[in-house]
């Protein structure tokens, strides 16, 4: 079996530039203004989560692992198959020679399956990348839009680790997921659930 994902995708490694220039439209579309040219802030995994879109990529994670470990099952069944008539070939009283052959295979086997298996691991690391990368992308429009209406120059990822503290001036996260709702179809009469409401344990192994 490859090994499974993990309940972070990693959304955070994302830097969005956007024109200095301001877009036309209402300014009362603007609740809070940074300033010219200034640097925002956006927490991507919160957003995937805010909108269902890490339950989203989860779903298709988990389908990705399921194909690479039936094919791994075919594999090693295959292996087992031409060990097992190996053995049957070799006949019931072996001797040292034909039993260092038989381990021998069975060592090569095994190699074999496990560069088999490191192979479906890359290929998994590699569809979960393009996940993330595919979201990131679908998200820098709306990104550079919330930016721009702020006066915001650049946007980068919200890190704890390493944002001490951040004014909410420059938070574009809330306002990222409510234009992300506003062109989602809705799909039943309740409102959309509020950002700070989204619990911590909506994030799935």
């Amino acid at each position: 079996m490859i090994v499974r994902l993990g309940s972070l995708f990693g959304l955070s490694l994302l830097v969005v530039t956007v024109g200095c220039s301001q877009p036309g439209g209402n300014p009362s579309h603007t609740s809070r203004s940074a300033g010219n040219g200034g640097v925002g802030v956006v927490d991507l995994d919160a957003v995937a989560k805010a909108i269902g879109k890490d339950l989203a990529m989860s779903a298709e994670a988990e389908q990705k692992v399921a194909q690479l470990n039936q094919e791994l099952a075919q594999i090693q069944e295959a292996m087992n198959r031409h060990l097992a008539g190996k053995r049957e070939e070799l006949g019931d009283d072996l001797s040292d020679t034909q039993k260092r052959q038989l381990l021998l295979a069975k060592a090569k086997l095994e190699s074999t399956y496990r560069d088999k298996k490191a192979i479906a691991e890359r290929k998994f690391a590699r569809y979960k990348q393009e996940l993330i990368v595919q979201f990131r992308e679908e998200t820098k429009p709306i990104l550079r839009e919330v930016a721009a209406r702020r006066g915001l120059s650049i946007v980068i990822p919200k890190n704890e680790a390493l944002l001490l503290t951040v004014a909410s001036e420059v938070d574009l996260t809330d306002d990222v997921v409510l234009e992300i709702r506003k062109l989602q179809p809705a799909t039943s009469g309740d409102p959309p659930a509020r950002l700070d409401t989204i619990p911590e344990t909506a994030a799935r192994d």
